[in-house]
């Protein structure tokens, strides 16, 4: 049985929703900030495409490692 702290999720998926998680989060500031402050509008559109440019490599990167770190420390037992 598994204790109530313990996940089935990998760690990498834990890792990809909370990217875009805080990517969604950052964005919504951003968007708070124009609407609080119109004058802004101009120069927070390539802001904009500077976050979710940014957000997307780091979610692309993390997906992409799928080899754990350690494998080639690990001795295989069929040798």
């Amino acid at each position: 049985m598994m204790s109530p702290r313990a996940s089935s999720d990998p760690p990498r998926t834990k890792r990809i929703v909370a990217l875009v998680g805080g990517g969604l989060v950052v964005e919504a500031v951003l968007l708070a900030i124009v609407k609080l402050s119109p004058a802004l509008a101009v120069i927070m559109h390539p802001i904009y495409l500077i976050v979710a440019l940014l957000f997307g490599l780091t979610i692309w990167h993390s997906e992409r490692r799928r080899v754990e770190r350690r494998h080639g420390d690990r001795r295989h037992a069929n040798r």
